[in-house]
């Protein structure tokens, strides 16, 4: 989709937010546009139409990514975190994979990615180096 008919779904998106009432023959004569246009501009709320243009002023993502492993620590397995772009790791108490997601999920992160970089043959189940992506908003 070209940079003017995601204006145009935007605008429309626009108008129908601010006029709740407004029929899609309005809309048409309006914008002067056909009525598949209306309906794919309704599909969406003006701000996703103009996240697509990347306006400033609206929503941005962070991202953090980085390798978790389990280790023996004490007589406990804990998972150690190497985030990118920093240098020491920094240790969680987990139960195992999902409690480390969870505990990333409660700090508002996403998981984007997971992939296995190294796999290992023993216990626990969740044994191996893993990398994982994460967003959030900004």
């Amino acid at each position: 989709m070209k940079r003017l008919e995601i204006e145009i779904r935007a605008r429309i998106a626009e108008a129908s937010e601010a006029t709740p009432g407004m029929s899609y023959q309005a809309l048409i004569e309006k914008f002067h546009t056909s009525s598949r246009v209306v309906a794919d501009a309704l599909g969406r709320s003006s701000g996703e139409w103009r996240a697509m243009l990347g306006e400033p002023g609206l929503p941005r993502w962070e991202y953090m990514v980085g390798q978790v492993k389990p280790i023996l620590s004490k007589g406990k397995m804990v998972y150690e975190w190497h985030q990118e772009g920093l240098g020491n790791p920094e240790l969680l108490e987990a139960d195992g994979l999902f409690d480390v997601l969870n505990q990333f999920g409660g700090d508002g992160w996403e998981l984007v990615s997971l992939v296995l970089v190294k796999r290992e043959n023993k216990e626990p189940r969740f044994t191996g180096t893993y990398e994982l992506a994460f967003k959030r908003r900004a």
